[in-house]
């Protein structure tokens, strides 16, 4: 039985070490039962409408949303074609997963914790082929501090802090899109 812990703890122990770090990058998020209250109240109400007028129009069968039917005084408002939807997708899953909105926007976050963590630590194990240098580089990007601005000062940039936490990953296909490329070349040419 020891053993079988043990090959599962060497399996597993960094995806559950970049799990730890992105719940405690999170916590102040988990912790509350509200949204932070972030630059005097800051824009993080819009975030709750952002996201309940996503879910209704995707309910009602909409894909890709475009159309806020209910801002603008009930006029509606092409809000999805000017602002990054990704970031609310992502807390639509966790919506209608059953979570609350204000939850689902703190999943999100935390999904966002997590994704960047991973991406950050993939992307250096494979530039320095050492897990401890890269768990390292996760914690640094992980507690960034535009990472946490964006999420406990600013709060209503979760498509920026999205695009940052996508950012490694963006980095880690492009090399490996580009090391694929010189293979199939250095088979073709004889040099």
């Amino acid at each position: 039985m020891t053993g079988r812990i043990r090959a599962l703890w060497q399996a597993g122990r960094w995806q559950l070490l970049l799990a730890l770090l992105a719940l405690v990058a999170a916590w102040p998020l988990l912790h509350e039962p509200g949204l932070l209250n972030t630059r005097g109240g800051g824009d993080s109400p819009f975030l709750l409408q952002r996201l309940q007028q996503l879910t209704t129009a995707l309910a009602d069968g909409h894909f890709p949303v475009r159309w806020m039917p209910d801002a603008n005084y009930g006029y509606g408002y092409p809000f999805y074609n000017y602002y990054a939807p990704l970031s609310l997708y992502i807390a639509a899953l966790f919506r209608f997963l059953g979570f609350s909105l204000t939850r689902a926007i703190q999943m999100a976050q935390l999904a966002g914790f997590l994704t960047a963590a991973w991406g950050v630590f993939a992307l250096a194990r494979r530039w320095r082929q050492d897990e401890w240098t890269a768990f390292l580089a996760a914690v640094a990007y992980t507690v960034a501090p535009f990472h946490l601005v964006n999420v406990y000062v600013r709060g209503d940039s979760l498509a920026e802090f999205w695009a940052m936490a996508f950012y490694p990953l963006v980095l880690l296909a492009g090399e490996r899109l580009l090391d694929e490329e010189k293979r199939g070349l250095n088979q073709i040419l004889p040099f």
